[in-house]
């Protein structure tokens, strides 16, 4: 996230944004809590980007397959003890086990939340609370995009300097 707000190709040089010394700890906390806009980043998709099903905590246990429409999208890294399991349940992307494939069904899936969103509004108006209810999952599909658009050029980088 960090590298895709300042524009970086990869998440390498954005790296010493985030390593931060633990007496920082606090004056960064009040920053994020402190900033609607930052809060809003901050808490949408708490997950983690994978590769793919191979790399994903519990991605040896076809019972932690997340799919949508058929397609396979993600893994549940708590073999989805919430009981979530039918699809991509609206609650997983901004779950901290939520483990999306780099290849997943997102731009699919946040194609439906704009459609539903955009139907919400044409129906209630822009500002009902039950048109802004899918705001935060909507931010947090749109950062898992963002990831892995930023994940896909590091791996292009590498092929290219491997070739």
């Amino acid at each position: 996230m960090i590298a895709w707000l300042l524009d970086h190709s990869t998440s390498r040089s954005a790296e010493i944004y985030i390593d931060n010394l633990p007496e920082h700890a606090s004056d960064i906390s009040r920053a994020i809590t402190t900033s609607p806009i930052l809060q809003h980043f901050a808490s949408a998709f708490r997950g983690t980007l994978v590769d793919s099903e191979a790399d994903a905590v519990a991605g040896h246990d076809v019972r932690s397959r997340v799919t949508y429409h058929g397609k396979n999208a993600a893994t549940c890294g708590q073999l989805k003890q919430c009981g979530l399991d039918d699809g991509i349940p609206h609650a997983c992307y901004t779950c901290s086990h939520f483990q999306p494939w780099l290849d997943g069904p997102h731009e699919e899936f946040l194609r439906e939340l704009m459609a539903e969103r955009a139907n919400l509004a044409t129906e209630l108006g822009l500002d009902s609370p039950v048109t802004k209810r899918r705001d935060k999952l909507i931010g947090a599909v749109q950062n898992v995009i963002q990831l892995c658009h930023a994940r896909r050029s590091e791996l292009n980088a590498a092929a290219e300097g491997n070739a």
